[in-house]
């Protein structure tokens, strides 16, 4: 192929460490992710660390829109919180677009400006988020969801 290894250096150009420091900083700040990550394996990272730490590396492209598919799955509801504050960041201080696909209602009314409701392809609603949930959680067919929707209804 005419391929000699001289083209790692090329592909993976190698910075020195306050380079990557200077670089990573600003983005690090605004995750409330501590440098020394810089530094950890992920099997050391905590949960939330490594969905923040996923999220530098993403911004470091300095990206206009980023797209999340479920990023936040199976988190706890600490780290929810921490990410969220880091996505509101992401948004405020970066002016980056983020499109989001994700089943936690209360995550998307958090953070979004806009919230659309697929069902099996379509456009079911298409608005305010606070809206767009709402109509979501009444379409769900599970009882338990329709129950705490009567419950705060009737402010309990």
């Amino acid at each position: 192929m005419g391929l000699t290894r001289d083209i790692f250096k090329d592909l993976f150009p190698r910075f020195p460490a306050t380079e990557a420091e200077k670089f990573a900083k600003p983005v690090f700040e605004l995750l409330s992710l501590d440098p020394e990550v810089l530094w950890k394996l992920p099997d050391q990272l905590s949960g939330g660390e490594k969905v923040r730490a996923s999220l530098a590396i993403l911004l470091a492209a300095r990206p206009r829109v980023l797209i999340l598919d479920e990023p936040f799955g199976d988190i706890d509801p600490i780290t929810l919180r921490e990410v969220s504050n880091a996505i509101k960041s992401i948004n405020a201080e970066l002016g980056t677009t983020i499109l989001l696909v994700s089943h936690h209602v209360d995550f998307v009314k958090e953070v979004s400006h806009r919230a659309i409701f697929f069902e099996s392809g379509a456009i079911v609603a298409d608005g305010k988020p606070v809206d767009v949930g709402n109509i979501f959680l009444s379409s769900c067919n599970a009882p338990y969801l329709k129950r705490l929707e009567e419950l705060f209804a009737a402010g309990r």
